[in-house]
């Protein structure tokens, strides 16, 4: 070997050479060294009494199995009704999460398959569901953290299971990525729709005033909009205030109602009292000399249904006599807002209706106090532009996944207008927090959770309470902004 000048230490220096660039390859493939730094400032800056289990709650965090999912299980449910509802329970490693949701409503089960035919899921058993669901995400090696990838995924299959197992699906996955990332779940829903945490505030609350029994006629609830009110906890104080103040005003108008709590159902809005009622109630002291500030106030508003059933589908004489009826509805009740009834999917008794209101003294307020909403459907929201902003009335009900609600709010936004999200029977199992996570976290304007007569609602609202608490300064929480009106 000598004769060869080979010195004996290089082979033991290209060993070295090559073991050093494999171990620097590892940490970088790996992300290793960045990882145990942020770590490490995550402990500095907490600082808790016991380091070393932080350091290792975090370091866990960071182990991708954790992030896997193990199983997951559909399970035949009911609500509160009797109704049919699923419940699905995601599995990891270490925790589960369940999220039931309603499947009696129309859009909870059907669905269109690709060539635009209908499908509903009950032509498919839930344990068909359930392994189609764990072929292409638990056995696919998915990320739970990876909200976009699962929600494509999910909405390549709403054929097979059907809408409503489809959103409840991608909700679990939503909880699930915030308990793997360790974070709140209204940050964590910031964070997917790229929204600056310090920009978050309370939504104003729509609270329902009065509710209408007689589900026949267009008029179906009266509800009171916050105005310039500062925090959730002084919007919910005066709301409760009004009903109980406008109870007194019924009783003595003699108004046939039934009572629950503070809550009120009127039987006819076409009661010349309950109009009076209604009148006397802007003029009572709980709307005037209780505010803290001068400028806070509660403006009334109503919301009007028709029925689709009954009325055609161009506009002939039925939609057209109750458009005449919505208008005079305007005029006779003391209102500064309203929710249409029309929608993109029936824009010509949009266009009539609000031909017809450019003369009632709504639309002649002062546009700052007043709030003209219309439904819309999530097929219809990329036709908008920022030449008509106005605000929009929104369920979650109405998607198949978290990222397709996240990407209408954002781009009716980003257009200019505002969302008023509104809860329905098809939601009426989704849990308080996790509603008020989305909310809150895509910054929503207004929500719309019922009255104080609804159990169901009055947990929303105290779950908005506990976040302002937890999150936000006690007095000063709430969005307060202009109302936009149609153009």
């Amino acid at each position: 070997m000598k004769g060869h000048g080979m010195n004996p230490t290089d082979g033991l220096t290209a060993f070295a050479i090559n073991e050093r660039e494999v171990t620097e390859e590892y940490l970088r493939v790996n992300n290793i060294e960045q990882t145990l730094n942020e770590v490490l400032n995550s402990v500095l800056i907490k600082r808790s009494e016991d380091p070393y289990s932080e350091l290792a709650k975090l370091l866990d965090a960071q182990s991708t199995s954790q992030k896997r999912l193990i199983g997951i299980k559909l399970i035949d449910s009911f609500s509160c009704e009797g109704r049919s509802a699923i419940m699905v329970r995601l599995q990891t490693c270490r925790f589960s999460v369940d999220v039931t949701i309603s499947t009696s409503d129309p859009w909870c089960t059907a669905s269109s398959t690709p060539d635009g035919e209908s499908d509903l899921n009950d032509t498919s058993s839930t344990e068909e569901m359930q392994q189609v669901l764990e072929q292409k995400l638990a056995r696919n090696d998915i990320i739970l953290t990876d909200q976009t990838r699962v929600d494509s995924i999910l909405q390549s299959i709403v054929p097979i299971i059907g809408n409503a197992t489809c959103l409840a699906t991608s909700l679990a996955v939503l909880e699930a990525g915030a308990k793997i990332e360790g974070t709140e779940l209204v940050h964590f829903i910031a964070a997917l729709a790229a929204i600056p945490t310090e920009k978050l505030r309370i939504p104003i609350p729509i609270i329902n005033l009065l509710e209408n029994t007689a589900a026949s006629t267009l008029l179906q609830e009266i509800f009171l909009v916050p105005h310039n009110v500062k925090s959730i906890y002084r919007a919910l104080d005066l709301s409760s205030k009004m009903i109980a103040t406008l109870a007194l005003h019924l009783k003595e108008g003699k108004v046939s109602l039934s009572k629950s709590g503070t809550a009120c159902h009127a039987l006819s809005f076409q009661d010349v009292n309950l109009i009076e009622c209604l009148k006397n109630l802007m003029q009572s002291p709980c709307t005037s000399s209780d505010q803290q500030r001068a400028e806070e106030c509660l403006q009334i508003g109503s919301n009007v249904f028709v029925n689709s059933d009954q009325v055609q589908t161009d506009l002939g004489v039925a939609k057209g006599d109750q458009i005449e009826k919505i208008a005079e509805i305007i005029e006779a009740l003391p209102l500064s807002s309203i929710i249409l009834p029309f929608d993109d999917m029936d824009i010509s008794a949009l266009s009539a209706l609000e031909d017809k209101m450019r003369d009632t003294k709504l639309t002649q307020m002062d546009p700052s106090f007043t709030l003209i909403a219309r439904r819309i459907s999530p097929e219809c929201i990329k036709n908008l532009d920022e030449s008509s902003p106005m605000p929009l009335v929104l369920s979650l009900g109405q998607y198949t996944t978290v990222s397709e609600f996240i990407e209408s709010v954002r781009y009716a936004h980003n257009v200019g207008c505002s969302i008023v999200m509104e809860t329905t029977s098809s939601e009426s199992l989704l849990s308080s927090e996790m509603l008020i996570a989305l909310a809150v976290g895509l910054e929503i304007e207004y929500v719309k959770f019922g009255g104080w007569s609804q159990t169901e609602s009055m947990l929303r609202y105290n779950s908005l309470l506990a976040l302002a608490n937890e999150l936000f300064d006690k007095d000063d929480n709430m969005r307060s902004l202009p109302f936009l009106r149609c153009s």
